[in-house]
C-alpha cells in the first residue's frame, strides 16, 4: 500500500512526473518578486482617488462608524528605487512588468501588448525580472 504502479510495463507513474508550472517564481528571483509586488501596491496607492469632503461615507446604514480596511502599505523607498530601475528596462520588458504587477492584466493582454505570443510570455517575465536584478545590482539597489 502506497506504491503507485504503473499499469504497463513502458509506462512512467504520475507521481515521477514532476509537474512544471511555467508561472511560478524561481527561488533565485522571490526576492525581487516581492519589491515588485511592493512597488505594485505602491503605484496603485498612487492612482487611488480620494473621497468627497462629505464625511457619510465613513458611516454604515445604523450610523456607526466605518473602520477602514487594513492593507499592506507599501514600502515607499523601496518601491521608487524599483521604479527608478524599472524606467531603464527595455520597453518590452517594462511593459510585461508594469501590466502583471501593477495593472494585473490577464497574460494573453499582457502579449497581446507586449507584442509576444501567450505561450511565451512565462520566458519573457522571467527574463524581465532578472533583467531587473542585474539593473538593481548595478544600481546598488
Amino acid at each position: 500500500m502506497g506504491v503507485i504502479q504503473a499499469w504497463r510495463a513502458g509506462d512512467v507513474a504520475m507521481v515521477a512526473r514532476p509537474i512544471h508550472d511555467p508561472w511560478a517564481v524561481g527561488c533565485d528571483q522571490q526576492a525581487v518578486h516581492e519589491r515588485l509586488l511592493n512597488y505594485g501596491r505602491w503605484a496603485c496607492d498612487k492612482m487611488q482617488t480620494g473621497h468627497c469632503s462629505s464625511v457619510e461615507w465613513q458611516y454604515d446604514a445604523g450610523g456607526r462608524e466605518v473602520q477602514p480596511a487594513r492593507v499592506a502599505r507599501a514600502a515607499v523607498l523601496d518601491a521608487e528605487v524599483i521604479f527608478g530601475a524599472l524606467r531603464q528596462l527595455p520597453e518590452r520588458e517594462r511593459i510585461v512588468l508594469n501590466l502583471w504587477y501593477v495593472n494585473r492584466r490577464t497574460p494573453n493582454r499582457i502579449a497581446m501588448r507586449a507584442g509576444v505570443s501567450p505561450r511565451d510570455l512565462p520566458v519573457v517575465l522571467r527574463s524581465a525580472r532578472q533583467m531587473l536584478i542585474n539593473r538593481l545590482r548595478r544600481v546598488g539597489g
